[in-house]
């Protein structure tokens, strides 16, 4: 046995270190292969190589633990160990340095070069000289694994030097990179310092010494140098003169005065411009001098590295804090790696455990409202330091993670870390095991490159490898596009959020950590005014203190650099000094920064210029060529809070972006603005517009932007196909044997209005295609089991009608023998033209938008009359004050057309950077006008075969389409589709999609409106069939409100009011649009909620419109009536005097005041309008059990019957028979309960005159009528009619199945005695012949009142068994009724009677379904329920 054990143990020992070998030999060959593909690139030292081939497939195996329980005392010392003993970390930091000195070898810049002073200032012995190839009196001098971190210091100061004096932008690429990996060296130099200690010594407090030690003896150094020798007098002046500049009265521009003085500073070379530091080590020793004296030593040392500078934080926290973390282990602590591994918010729970905070760790509350709910003045710079970096670094978690919904695959924020890092790889690497992403295809798509390394199947080298993403940095980084762009830092990103050590020291280099303090700028105010918030808190600091000053350098005591406690004057007062240091009167980096925006940009907002930045992207802006750009940008940022000076750090930042959600309402923006105002005052700007913005927008235009507007829509319906079936469908020959089609647009509202009708009863768009479901589905409308009416399938239902409109136009004779016929070369133009349009409508359905204008072709046409013009424009104003303008117009003019939305988002972010960049010159609305004056220009641009005219009738009708058109290819057909409508309306189309995007870009409340939307708690509203009744859709801003008076211009409403056929569907395309629209910018949810409100909502504004119209026709009657009730009131306040006529003459009594007649009044005419009032109930009610109405339920008796004559003209929104009986239903109620409760009346009579006409409290007004007014009507409804018409209902299906089960019985009574008379009277040899089901068939086909299928006879007697001999299976229902006795036939009189009252019959819904799939669409009758008024007992309360 034991035996046994040995050889198994034996076996498996040799089993695993033969795999050992095999994966090592693997990993060698990898690398050779690595090696050979690198080129004149290649690093070529021989020790690295193989320390990479040592580590290749070396894993994190100490730190990849599921969450740790952080019970034990030795976990705070775990993770200090994990940053400063940590051998993982230091071997990867080892290797990149490594990398570093490897690359600086092969750098094309041949810098720094040894001139004179330089190994004096250098300790060259720690740097390595080499001489250049092409001059030999030349050397520049490379670092080397000797070098420290001061020697590191002192090499980027002479290679800045040197660099600026070289620079120029042909090396721009090269100066970049080279800046960036010796910063990264010298954070390498500094976080190896204590890894160094620890390894030696084996003491983590020993170590962190070490780290203090090197700072702090560097900080003495330059503290030397310092050129404040006293900082208290120096800014006593400094208050002083801000004092005397603020209150001169000749001096105009007081901020701008502040930054630059007295100096006239010009527009600067491009030296000045992307350099911070000038070509002097003096005022770079300065910048460092001032930095340490304040405390900063390590933000000037290290930048805004997200990353680098927590790592530091953190364990500066570690030391001052030592004792409570280490030995009391009171408190917990932290590594910074493993606080980025926890979620969003666990981020913040971390640090507050480790400041000890008293905060709520599990509250749903934003991080800004817990934070600033609990006092943290006591907390320290660290720990505000801290909450800056965390809150930042979420931002730019979910920045690129928002990012990545332009691409193929999307991610969102709450998602696990190690989903997100599966997420990434299956989409890379088409599987979630990790590989090399820079070789797959995906990465390869945006540009084509040389695959330098080929592709690994066996993905044995991992894909955070340091020296594959280091290489691929250095080689190609500066190359990428925005998508590789992302890649690369989404994969960093993917191994900092699950713990990966290479992907922590890989972030080092990478640049996107360093721009995430662009993001910090987010308020829309004045650079001065930032400056002069800085200025406030050296004020303040300035007041406080007397004779002590807290910095380093008045302190006579010897301070130990990390314990020193920055306090928030520190912060302010070396941010001012920093920023504003001047060396040799060349201008501050205050003042560069300033003139750049100013005279450079021509911006004020330095938040302008920000939003510009991918936060994420490579070298592309200017900042990127000094790191201490940066430095500036986060020290400027930390001091320049609105409420820095009173609050601290962490508050004040808080505090500056508790708005930043909120709606930044204008003009433009604001949706609840009166529109009216806002279309005369459009109007008003575009006529006053000044001639030079025009000429102004387009030179700070791209040359190329010109065109892709020309592409950013395409117009594929022409005018002229969609007017032959709406306008001129009288024209076109009618089928054989039918009338004539009625208009299209006519049709396509009619569903509309008929899916209004329709959905209370459930009838919704996942059964449309089946009109006969409706007769059941009205029964599950209280389930809540439907399907919201999302646009896309109510799409298909519309395709389906406007092909065979065009199919109809088709099948016309003449129409036939042409385009069938004859050769389609010579074919006439007109009808080529019908077809192309039907084909790319087909092609594109689910992308065409649909637009319409309006048809006034009397105004233009210089052939109508003066007095005519002038008569219909009376008639007009006429028609709309007295109500308003709906149904003004018959038809419209309808085209659709398909956006590209990648051009169009181009177009509009460089115009929305224009604009941002330029508010002085543009307002809002004028940019908007500008902009469309812009598309007018590039309109007439398209006029090759146009009239001069506005309008001419062959412009209208036959839109210029080329003589020739129909002997033109297909291409060029589509083109001069395209060239013909954009000739009328490019202008109007391309500015509606121009502005959509402009103003949704503009306001920023969508961000908070798409998370509101994307809660459970409003899914619900978003897909609601009467969202436009609820309060959470009003209070977040109705969309239907934003469609017409934000996003939209003001000329896009004339089409869906006015127009009477087509309005519906017009408006239900405007929001698809919008979904489009909020798709491009990522707003998923608000894209969702305009597909599901595309029908209801522009439903329920046809229908407001028209109740409008017809509500403030009873303005007179209303009036009448108000007057008499404040008559009555009167009387009820101040009493009523009664005269009595008698025989002695005349007596008057008076009657006291009766004030309880405002809640009660009783009237003896009351129950007469109650009664009618009831009455009409039954009939609009009646939908809730029959869903066609009484007759139509009743016409399902005479289906069979064949009805002649054609049908009815379909209904719209409009006045029919059954809004007039609505309205008076209306008036019944009104002339009962108003008399009865005159309080009420005065309700409804505020709402009539005020609420009704103001559209902000008009929404709010509807939902309030919904929960609460219409409750009422409800209840009484529920207890009155509605009791009546279920009874009737309840009789007529009982009716029903009776008179269905006598027609059963009679069936196979008759069909009984068939077979048997025919097996009497027939031979015999054909009797046998025929089986008995053959017999049943032949018969039933020749029976034509046979209607049985399926019924099944239960409690038969012996002689009814015969009935059910056929039936193989037929489910029954059970009804509890007597039985009908009645003799079904004369010659059944002798079968036993059923006497048993659980008499069963056939399952009459099922044979109810089965009939109802053969059955036609009744006609539509006077009885169709076409309420056009808003009701909302129609939409919602009937079926309560």
């Amino acid at each position: 046995m034991v035996s046994s054990v040995k050889s198994s143990l034996f076996l498996l020992i040799f089993f695993l270190y033969l795999k050992k070998n095999v994966i090592c030999s693997i990993n060698d060959n990898v690398n050779e292969n690595i090696t050979e593909g690198l080129d004149e690139y290649e690093f070529g030292n021989e020790n690295i190589n193989e320390s990479i081939t040592e580590n290749v497939n070396v894993n994190v195996t100490e730190n990849e633990k599921d969450n740790l329980i952080y019970n034990d005392d030795n976990n705070n010392i775990e993770e200090l160990k994990s940053m400063i003993g940590n051998d993982e970390l230091h071997k990867n930091l080892s290797i990149l340095e490594k990398l570093i000195l490897d690359s600086l070898k092969k750098d094309k810049l041949k810098l720094p070069l040894i001139k004179e002073g330089t190994e004096e200032y250098l300790d060259i012995s720690k740097f390595k000289k080499k001489i250049l190839t092409d001059s030999d009196d030349k050397t520049y001098i490379l670092p080397t694994l000797e070098s420290s971190f001061y020697d590191i210091t002192k090499y980027e100061h002479i290679l800045k030097e040197q660099l600026i004096e070289e620079y120029n932008s042909k090396i721009s690429d090269a100066v970049k990179k080279k800046l960036l990996i010796v910063r990264t060296l010298k954070t390498i130099k500094l976080m190896l310092i204590p890894l160094n200690a620890y390894k030696e010594k084996n003491d983590l407090k020993i170590a962190l010494e070490e780290l203090n030690n090197v700072i702090t003896h560097r900080t003495y150094e330059t503290l030397k140098k310092s050129p404040i020798e006293n900082p208290g007098e120096f800014f006593r002046k400094l208050l002083t003169h801000v004092k005397e500049v603020k209150e001169s009265k000749e001096i105009e521009n007081k901020g701008e005065y502040l930054i630059l003085g007295n100096d006239k500073i010009e527009i600067m070379d491009a030296h000045d411009f992307f350099f911070t530091t000038n070509s002097n080590i003096k005022f770079m020793e300065t910048l460092d001098s001032i930095s340490n004296q304040y405390g900063l030593g390590l933000i000037n040392d290290l930048g805004p590295h997200l990353i680098a500078l927590g790592h530091f934080m953190v364990l500066k926290l570690a030391l001052k804090n030592y004792k409570n973390y280490f030995e009391a282990k009171n408190t917990k602590f932290f590594s910074w790696q493993k606080i980025l591994e926890f979620s969003l918010t666990d981020r913040f729970k971390i640090l507050d455990m480790m400041c000890d905070h008293d905060v709520v760790y599990y509250s749903q509350d934003k991080r800004r409202k817990t934070y600033l709910n609990v006092d943290t003045s006591g907390s320290s710079m660290e720990c505000n330091i801290l909450e800056f970096l965390i809150h930042y670094f979420n931002k730019y978690q979910l920045e690129i993670i928002k990012a990545t919904q332009d691409t193929d695959f999307e991610l969102h924020g709450m998602m696990e870390h190690k989903n997100i890092k599966d997420y990434f790889f299956s989409f890379m690497c088409n599987d979630p095991k990790e590989c090399i992403i820079y070789h797959t295809n995906q990465f390869k798509k945006e540009a084509k490159e040389e695959n330098t390394f080929p592709e690994e199947p066996n993905r044995e080298i991992s894909a955070y490898n340091l020296y594959l993403n280091y290489y691929y940095f250095m080689k190609r980084y500066s190359s990428y596009g925005i998508k590789k762009t992302l890649y690369v830092h989404l994969l960093n990103l993917t191994g900092l959020l699950n713990y990966d050590t290479r992907s922590y020291v890989t972030s080092l280099y990478l640049p996107g950590y360093y721009n995430v303090v662009e993001m910090s700028f987010t308020e829309d105010v004045e650079f001065t005014t930032l400056f002069n918030n800085l200025l406030k808190c050296i004020k303040k600091c300035h007041k406080e203190e007397t004779n002590t000053n807290t910095s380093l350098m008045d302190s006579n005591s010897s301070h130990n650099y990390f314990l020193h406690e920055i306090t928030k004057c520190d912060l302010c007062k070396g941010a001012f000094l920093y920023s504003n240091m001047k060396f040799e009167e060349v201008p501050s980096m205050l003042q560069k920064f300033y003139i750049y925006l100013t005279e450079g940009l021509r911006i004020q907002k330095v938040s302008f210029l920000m939003k510009t930045l991918d936060i994420y992207q490579d070298y592309s802006n200017f900042l990127s060529h000094d790191i201490n750009w940066y430095t500036f940008l986060f020290l400027f940022r930390l001091t320049s809070f609105e409420e820095i000076s009173k609050k601290s750090v962490g508050e004040a930042m808080y505090l500056n972006i508790q708005d930043e959600d909120s709606f930044h309402k204008t003009i433009t923006t604001n949706y609840w603005f009166p529109s009216p105002i806002k279309k005369y005052y459009t109007l008003y700007v575009r006529k006053h517009l000044p001639n030079n913005l025009l000429d102004e927008l387009e030179k700070l235009m791209k040359s190329s932007t010109l065109e892709k507007m020309k592409k950013s829509i395409n117009f594929l319906v022409h005018v002229n196909s969609f007017l032959q079936l709406d306008f001129f469908h009288q024209l076109n020959e009618p089928p054989v044997g039918l009338p004539r089609s009625y208009p299209l647009s006519l049709i396509l509202e009619h569903k509309f209005k008929e899916w209004m009708n329709s959905s209370p009863a459930g009838f919704y768009f996942s059964n449309y295609h089946n009109p006969y479901i409706r007769k059941e589905l009205h029964r599950k409308v209280l389930t809540e089991k439907f399907e919201p009416p999302k646009m896309n399938k109510w799409n298909e239902v519309l395709k389906s009608l406007i092909e065979c409109a065009y199919d109809m136009y088709f099948e016309q004779r003449h129409v036939k023998n042409l385009y069938k016929n004859h050769n389609i070369y010579n074919i006439n133009n007109k009808i080529m033209l019908m077809r192309d349009s039907v084909d790319l409508y087909k092609k594109n359905f689910k992308d065409v938008i649909f637009f319409a204008d309006i048809f006034n072709l009397r105004k233009y046409l210089t052939a109508t009359p003066l007095i005519k013009k002038t008569w219909d424009r009376m008639y007009y104003f006429i028609y709309r004050n007295t109500g308003n303008s709906v149904n003004f117009y018959k038809y419209g003019i309808i085209y659709g057309f398909k956006i590209n939305k990648v051009y169009l988002k181009e177009v509009v972010d460089e115009l929305y950077s224009i604009y941002n960049f330029n508010t002085d010159i543009f307002s809002d609305t004028s940019f908007l006008q500008t902009v469309y004056l812009l598309f007018r220009k590039i309109e007439d641009s398209y006029r090759t075969h146009r009239r001069n005219d506005h309008i001419g009738v062959n412009n209208i009708f036959f839109m210029n389409v080329a003589n020739n058109y129909s002997k033109l290819n297909n291409e060029e057909r589509e083109m001069e589709i395209h060239n013909s409508m954009a000739s009328r309306y490019y202008s109007k189309t391309m500015f509606a999609a121009f502005q959509m995007l402009f103003s949704t870009m503009l306001s920023n409340d969508a961000n908070n409106l798409d998370k509101v939307y994307g809660k459970s708690s409003n899914i619900q509203v978003a897909t609601s069939t009467t969202a436009f009744l609820t309060f959470a859709y009003v209070y977040n801003g109705s969309i239907m409100d934003s469609l017409t008076n934000r996003l939209l211009p003001p000329y896009a409403k004339k089409p869906i009011t006015q127009l009477k056929y087509g309005k519906t569907f017009v408006f239900s395309n405007y929001f698809m649009l919008a979904s489009q629209i909020y798709e491009m910018l990522n707003y998923k949810n608000l894209s969702l909620l305009c597909e599901y409100q595309a029908v209801a909502s522009a439903n329920y504004y046809s229908a407001k419109k028209l109740g409008q119209f017809v509500g403030r026709k009873y303005f007179p009657l209303t009036t009448y009536y108000l007057s008499l009730r404040i008559r009555a009131s009167y009387g009820w306040v101040h009493g009523t005097e009664t005269k009595i006529c008698n025989s002695e003459g005349v007596s008057c009594s008076r009657k006291g005041p009766t004030p309880g007649k405002f809640f009660f009044n009783w009237k003896s005419d009351a129950p007469i309008y109650l009664y009618f009032y009831f009455f009409s109930n039954l009939y609009l009610d009646s939908a809730k059990y029959f869903p066609g109405g009484f007759s139509t339920s009743l016409k399902e008796q005479t289906e069979h019957v064949s009805q002649k004559g054609f049908k009815k003209k379909p209904m719209v929104h409009e006045l029919t028979k059954n809004l007039i009986l609505d309205v008076t239903n209306g008036f019944m109620y009104a002339f009962c309960f108003y008399s009865i409760m005159p309080l009420y009346a005065y309700f409804e009579n505020v709402n009539f005159y005020i609420i009704s006409n103001f559209r902000f409290l008009d929404r709010y007004y509807n939902a309030f009528n919904k929960y609460f007014i219409n409750f009422f009507k409800t209840k009484l409804k529920k207890y009155t009619t509605d009791v009546f018409i279920k009874y009737e209902y309840d009789a007529y299906t009982s009716m029903k199945k009776y008179g269905y089960l006598n027609e059963v019985i009679g069936s196979r009574l008759s069909s009984k005695n068939r077979i048997v008379k025919y097996i009497y009277d027939s031979n015999d040899d054909i009797m046998n012949n025929l089986r008995r089901y053959d017999m049943e068939n032949r018969f039933r086909n020749k029976m034509s009142t046979y209607v049985d299928e399926y019924a099944f006879f239960d409690d038969c007697g012996k002689n009814e068994v015969f009935l059910n001999d056929r039936c193989d299976y037929c489910p029954i229902v059970e009804d509890l009724c007597e039985p009908d006795t009645k003799e079904y036939q004369p010659h059944t009189s002798n079968i036993q009677k059923v006497t048993d009252k659980n008499t069963t019959y056939i399952n009459y819904e099922k044979l109810h379904e089965e009939s109802y799939s053969q059955e036609t669409q009744s006609d539509n009758t006077d009885d169709e329920k076409d309420n056009d008024l808003p009701d909302t007992e129609l939409m919602i309360t009937r079926l309560q």
